[in-house]
Formats: structure tokens, C-alpha cells, sequence
């Protein structure tokens, strides 16, 4: 090189958004949400998990709309339901509502995951809890750091809806070269806000 040195950095950024959510009955408890993000090489893989309790005594249905980053993407959607573990399966789009629909009317828990077309980095998800039970929600997605002005960027979107008691973000980061610069910006508010109460 020429003597100049190449300044290498990550900028962690977090948006956090509250969002109302109405429903014809009590929506589940979220109360645990932990995210971690393993930056290696400049690869993320992003484990979000949150656990949900139903305390009704009829099953209730939980809707999650999971933001991504642009050039993320899910590598595995998994629940736990009584200890047992259910992974999330690809189906054709009519099949898998079909699936989840049925479980849904025996009072069943289940998940179902579905893109929104014109949102491509916005997936939702909708889990049935069934009554006076919990569910933990696994989603893991991985992606690309991309160089700018010779710094990585690093944004995790998080908006459970409801404020939770177990709360966490941690990232870690490995590299082989010396990383010269961390960031972490203070928590935003106001990606969504134009589209809540829409």
C-alpha cells in the first residue's frame, strides 16, 4: 500500500419502534426478547428469540412483523412448544395457510411466515398460542456487510409491539484484521411511524 492507512470500521445501529396493535382479544405476553447478532468477516447471522405466554383459557393468536435488512435473509424459523421443537417448513403459500388455518381451529399452536410482496425485507409472522401456554419463537437470518466510506454497517430492527420485562441486544463481532472504530447510535424511534394506526 502506499502508506495511507485503510480505516476499518462497524456501525451498530438498533431502531426500536412501539407499535399498537388492536385486537378482539387479550394479545400473548411477550416477555422475553433477546437478540444476537454474530458479526464474523463481515457476515451477520441474527438469531432473534422471543417468548410469548398465553395466560387466557382459549388459545390467542400473536402477529410478529419482522423487519430485515435490506440484503438479509431467513435461514430458519423454529418454535418450541411444550419442550418439543417444530421447525418451519417451505410450503406453497395457499398450502401453508391452509395448514396453519387447520391448526388454528383445533386450538393448536402454530406458526405460519409469509412475505409481503411489496415489503420484500418485511416478513410476518402469525403463531396461535394455545390456551394457558407459552411458545418460543426462533427466527435466525444472516447477511452481507457491505463496505461504505470504508466502514460496515450493522442494523437490527426490532418492534415487539408491547413493552417486555427480559429485553437484550448483544452483538459480537470477530475479525481478523484490527477493527479501529465501534458505534453504537442511541435507540431510534421513527422508521414506522408513518404507518402506524394505517
Amino acid at each position: 500500500m502506499d502508506g495511507t492507512m485503510i480505516m476499518h470500521s462497524l456501525i451498530v445501529i438498533s431502531f426500536f419502534n412501539t407499535q399498537i396493535v388492536h385486537s378482539k382479544t387479550q394479545n400473548p405476553r411477550i416477555y422475553y426478547m433477546h437478540i444476537t447478532s454474530d458479526v464474523k468477516f463481515r457476515f451477520a447471522t441474527t438469531l432473534v428469540t422471543s417468548k410469548v405466554a398465553n395466560s387466557a383459557k382459549a388459545s390467542v393468536e400473536a402477529h410478529f412483523e419482522v423487519t430485515l435488512p435490506d440484503a438479509a435473509f431467513i435461514t430458519e424459523f423454529v418454535m418450541e412448544i411444550d419442550g418439543q421443537l417444530y421447525p418451519g417448513e417451505i410450503n406453497e403459500k395457499a398450502k401453508a395457510k391452509e395448514k396453519y388455518d387447520t391448526a388454528k381451529k383445533k386450538g393448536q399452536s402454530a406458526g405460519h411466515v409469509a412475505q409481503k410482496p411489496r415489503h420484500t425485507n418485511r416478513f410476518s409472522v402469525d403463531v396461535n398460542v394455545a390456551a394457558e401456554s407459552k411458545v418460543t419463537f426462533n427466527l435466525t437470518y444472516q447477511e452481507l456487510l457491505e463496505r461504505v466510506y470504508e466502514q460496515y454497517e450493522h442494523i437490527i430492527y426490532v418492534d415487539p409491539g408491547q413493552i417486555v420485562e427480559d429485553f437484550k441486544i448483544d452483538v459480537y463481532i470477530h475479525e481478523s484484521r484490527e477493527i479501529t472504530k465501534v458505534s453504537v447510535p442511541p435507540l431510534r424511534n421513527d422508521i414506522i411511524l408513518g404507518t402506524i394506526g394505517n
